[in-house]
């Protein structure tokens, strides 16, 4: 974040792993680095919540931003990976169920390892059912005799 833009006093979101911590801020220092006038580095000193007696310093860069803000968004990114995740087990569910109708209906046992090459029936990307020419052969005379064709 800008260090013009953080406020002393105003609590920020910062990343400490893959959680979000409160970070309060108590002043904001610009030191130079170097003679031309864009040499300079920004360094945010303040305390993590429920750490009050430790100050830390840390980057501007490091500052994320308002605290709410980044709050509200890391629930909703939460939120959202656990609906994809639903929709994704799902979706296999529904394959895996399908090569057990697959495999009843043929007279053949489950295959071990559901995404071998070189099974008659496998599961291939994004929760499809890939059948071999073998497995089309045996489900079509399964089917040719279940309609007594």
């Amino acid at each position: 974040m800008q260090a013009a833009k953080i406020k002393i006093g105003a609590t920020y979101a910062i990343r400490e792993g893959d959680n979000l911590r409160m970070f309060k801020v108590r002043s904001v220092v610009t030191t130079r680095t170097g003679p031309h006038p864009s040499d300079f580095s920004h360094r945010v000193r303040g305390v993590v919540e429920g750490e009050e007696s430790e100050e830390r310093v840390v980057s501007n860069d490091a500052v994320l931003g308002p605290y709410e803000e980044y709050a509200e968004l890391a629930e909703r990114r939460a939120q959202e990976k656990a609906e994809a995740k639903r929709r994704d087990d799902e979706i296999a569910d529904r394959a895996h169920r399908l090569m057990e109708l697959f495999c009843r209906m043929i007279g053949e046992p489950m295959p071990g390892k559901t995404t071998d090459w070189n099974a008659m029936i496998r599961e291939g990307l994004s929760g499809t059912v890939e059948i071999n020419r073998e497995g089309v052969e045996k489900l079509l005379a399964a089917l040719m005799e279940k309609a007594d064709v």
